[in-house]
């Protein structure tokens, strides 16, 4: 009797065990760099949104505070893990074993969490990504480490030269990527391209820059890193194939004008709501979405609804006021 409880307590963990490392799943992320639409190299040149030429001989970034937004509403935060972005070396990362069933986007930040971010570099192992590097990344104790370090020339003829170096807590900012991320094998690989040609995006170049800090050229920098420079990569983003219905929105048609827009929490990471009308005016705008957001519209028609995430348009969808 004893051996046969035991045997059955036995095959009851196992079947527990299975069952919880059933859903888990081996997740990567994968960088894909380029400039403009030619893979980056240390050196390679490429052009700004004002027409600016420049190129680029030192580019490097850190990735921190990772979350993935899984499942309906899930977020799932990767625990301690820095990622170092060096000379354009490519970058796949393990960030270990979860249990995703579908992967709905994932957040990150440019930078150094703040109590890492003013913390001894010396005290990390060698190897680590907060460890003493060369060219050096960490600015000093007060003011923590480079989260963007880039140089170059830029110019017609690229006779002027740059050093942006941005930093600082202020500018430590979430990007949001819509992505369901490539599933093989039960490996699933989220793969972010990164266009470096938007670093420079809205900075005049066509003079000498040299800027180390968290003023002037350096807010743009980080504010492109937050928003222009990462997209999904081909084939594995979700925009395309998200609909109004997965956002909650009720009551749609609605008599009062009153209608309630429901977030999951994925979807209020570097967000906002914008109503507009028929004529595409801006009707209503709501900066920092939470999970139930009251959207009012006075007049009878039809409106579209956008959620714009790290300035991208990632849902829209129509509301009617008969």
């Amino acid at each position: 009797m004893t051996k046969s409880f035991t045997n059955q307590i036995f095959m009851l963990a196992l079947m527990l065990s299975v069952t919880i490392s059933y859903g888990q799943k081996e997740v990567h992320l994968k960088l894909n760099q380029f400039i403009g639409n030619t893979p980056f190299t240390i050196g390679e040149s490429g052009t700004n949104d004002l027409g600016t030429k420049f190129n680029i001989t030192r580019l490097d970034y850190y990735i921190s505070s990772i979350k993935l937004h899984h499942d309906g509403g899930v977020t799932t935060n990767v625990e301690d893990k820095y990622i170092f972005v060096s000379k354009g070396k490519s970058v796949d990362e393990l960030l270990g074993n979860f249990n995703i069933t579908q992967l709905d986007s994932i957040s990150f930040y440019v930078g150094v969490e703040a109590t890492d971010n003013h913390a001894d570099p010396s005290l990390w192992p060698a190897g680590h990504p907060l460890a003493p590097k060369s060219p050096e990344m960490h600015w000093g104790w007060a003011a923590g480490y480079r989260f963007v370090a880039i140089e170059g020339k830029s110019g017609s003829n690229l006779q002027y030269a740059y050093q942006i170096h941005g930093l600082g807590d202020e500018l430590y900012k979430p990007t949001t990527i819509s992505t369901k991320g490539s599933e093989q094998n039960g490996i699933l690989t989220v793969s972010i391209d990164a266009d470096y040609s938007q670093s420079l995006r809205g900075i005049n170049m066509n003079k000498n820059v040299i800027l180390h800090g968290n003023t002037k050229e350096a807010i743009p920098l980080l504010s492109n890193y937050n928003k222009y420079v990462f997209s999904a990569a081909k084939g594995t983003s979700t925009a395309n194939i998200v609909k109004i219905g997965n956002l909650k929105v009720y009551p749609n048609p609605t008599i009062d004008g009153k209608v309630t827009v429901a977030l999951n929490e994925s979807q209020t990471f570097d967000a906002e709501i914008i109503i507009r009308d028929a004529l595409g005016r801006l009707v209503q705008q709501i900066t920092t979405p939470s999970l139930q957001n009251e959207v009012i519209v006075q007049h009878a028609g039809i409106y579209t609804i956008e959620l714009i995430q790290s300035g991208k348009i990632t849902f829209t969808g129509i509301l009617m006021k008969p």
